[in-house]
This record gives structure tokens, C-alpha cells and sequence, in this order.
């Protein structure tokens, strides 16, 4: 017979999962607390009990997020390419496809979320605040690495290139979850790597990065 923690931790799990779901197919402002509750079978106030507040719930979501996707799966391969900048591109572009194949509720409920998050008031507007920032300054630590490296053009602006790749990613996302038997995913990937070949590699091989001012 399950413990009262395993029972506990089973009704915790299987209220993030219903949150998940309602939340994918009818936004966040839409979902009510004793929908989520009658999901899984449990009174409007197991959320409150689990996890603080429907807001509550929603931060624990969007923390699970950000670890399964872009601390999972898209900076892990950004960071683990096979030794060139080529090899990285590809295995981020890689992983972001297969993710997204794979899994496109996950990105509809990361979508939904991001609209959520431009409210003024929003609760999770904070929290895809931090996430942008830790992403866009993750990226841009390899950028300017590989500047240092003579690998990357040294007219890249590594803040500015992170915004575009995270904005190009995201704007394939949304075009493919709404219509994704239209979308030609081969050429918008492809088309993404080879821009981003083509402003950041240096041609020729590796070229001495220019002396510190001063």
C-alpha cells in the first residue's frame, strides 16, 4: 500500500500534468483551479494545498520547463558540439527540431505561456524575464569565446545575435504549431543554419582576434 508521501507526491505530479494540459488547450487565464482539481479527481483545493495558488502552480510548470527544454536539451547541445563551431550549430538546431517533432504539446504550452507572460501583471512575466536574460547571456558567452578564439566574426555583436537565434527559434515554433503539415521545417532550419554560418564563421580558419584596446 502507498505511503502517505507517495500518495502525496503521486497527486502532486498528476496536478502538474492536468495544469499542463488544460493550460495547452485553453491558456492560463481561462483554467480554473477546480477544473485542474476535477481532473485528477481532487477538490479545487489541492492546488492550493500542493502548491500555494493557481500562480503557485504555474511558476512549479514553468520551472519544469525551463529545465526539460532549454536546460535540458538546447544549451546542453549548443555546449557539447562535437569541437567546431559547426558541429554545435547543428547539434542546437538538431536537438530544437527533434524536440519539437517529438513533443509539440510541450511547445504549445511554452508558446501559450509566453503570451501569458506580457501582461503587465502577469505572474510568470518575472520568471521568462530571468530565463530570456539566462539564455540570451548563456549564447553569448560562446560567441564571445569563439571571438576570443578567432573562430567568430569580430563584428558580432554577442547580445544581438543571441536575441535573433532565440527570436528565429521561437518564430518557427509558432508558425509550425499552426500549421505544421504547411511548414517546409527542412528549409527553415536549413535556411537558419546557413545564416548563421554565414555571420558568425570565420572564413579561412582561425584569425588572431584583434589586441585589447589600451
Amino acid at each position: 500500500m502507498p505511503t502517505q508521501a507517495e500518495r502525496t507526491a503521486t497527486t502532486h505530479r498528476r496536478l502538474l500534468e492536468a495544469a499542463v494540459e488544460l493550460f495547452a488547450a485553453k491558456g492560463y487565464q481561462s483554467t480554473t483551479v477546480a477544473e485542474i482539481g476535477a481532473r485528477v479527481g481532487q477538490s479545487r483545493g489541492a492546488v492550493t494545498l500542493h502548491f500555494g495558488s493557481k500562480d503557485g502552480l504555474l511558476s512549479a510548470i514553468v520551472e519544469i520547463l525551463t529545465d526539460e527544454w532549454e536546460e535540458g536539451a538546447f544549451l546542453p547541445s549548443l555546449e557539447e558540439g562535437a569541437g567546431s563551431l559547426e558541429d554545435a550549430i547543428d547539434a542546437a538546431l538538431r536537438a530544437h527540431r527533434t524536440a519539437l517533432e517529438e513533443d509539440p504539446t510541450f511547445f504549445a504550452l511554452y508558446d501559450a505561456l509566453l503570451y501569458e507572460a506580457i501582461g503587465p501583471a502577469s505572474p510568470i512575466r518575472a520568471d521568462f524575464a530571468a530565463l530570456h536574460r539566462r539564455l540570451r547571456e548563456r549564447i553569448a558567452q560562446h560567441i564571445e569565446t569563439g571571438q576570443k578564439e578567432g573562430l567568430v566574426q569580430p563584428d558580432v555583436d554577442p547580445e544581438g545575435l543571441a536575441i535573433w537565434l532565440l527570436g528565429s527559434l521561437r518564430g518557427i515554433v509558432h508558425q509550425y504549431l499552426i500549421e505544421s503539415r504547411a511548414l517546409d521545417l527542412d528549409a527553415a532550419y536549413a535556411e537558419l543554419r546557413r545564416a548563421m554560418l554565414a555571420r558568425l564563421v570565420v572564413t579561412g580558419g582561425p584569425q588572431a582576434p584583434p589586441p585589447d584596446a589600451g
